[in-house]
């Protein structure tokens, strides 16, 4: 070796690792962003199967975002996973025409409680960020994670009963 090419090998290694450390942490990323999508759209599919099943009630709803954030679903703390809280989860709960939401804490045979045709979770504010330095950690800002589900009994043991049941059964 001549001495004039000492350390270009090393120089030829800091390109090469740059470009390939590179690629590697991006198919990483990818799996992790591939993985995060997948569980928060399941969570909120989660929630909004247990608010189609459940009386449209204050306590319900807050079941219902227990259940949607990884929580046990009488469990009112932060969830550690992926550190989202109660008010990240969005519950809302519409007519048939999915343009006008009906208010939750509805009394008993009310009216209003019969015109909910779909229920509808979502996940708002979550951030993600990157492994990758000198990237944008915004993926997830502006993407909505949402399930919207016809309703079923909402709490009801019959069609003409008012809502009986809550949501006091395992998650």
């Amino acid at each position: 070796m001549k001495k004039n090419q000492q350390g270009a090998a090393l120089v030829e290694f800091a390109l090469v690792s740059i470009v390939f450390f590179t690629l590697l942490l991006g198919i990483v990323e990818f799996a992790r962003i591939t993985f995060i999508y997948n569980t928060l759209t399941e969570a909120t599919r989660k929630g909004a199967r247990l608010a189609a099943v459940c009386s449209v009630s204050s306590d319900s709803i807050d079941k219902v975002r227990n259940v949607t954030i990884f929580n046990d679903i009488n469990d009112s703390g932060a969830s550690t996973a992926f550190n989202l809280a109660q008010n990240n989860v969005e519950v809302l709960y519409f007519k048939s025409d999915l343009s006008t939401t009906v208010s939750p804490g509805l009394p008993d045979g009310s009216a209003e409680y019969d015109d909910i045709e779909f229920v509808r979770v979502s996940i708002i504010g979550f951030n993600h960020t990157m492994l990758i330095p000198f990237f944008s950690d915004t993926i997830f800002k502006e993407w909505a994670f949402m399930t919207i589900l016809p309703s079923e009994s909402l709490g009801r043991t019959s069609p003409t009963n008012p809502p009986v049941r809550g949501c006091d059964f395992p998650s």
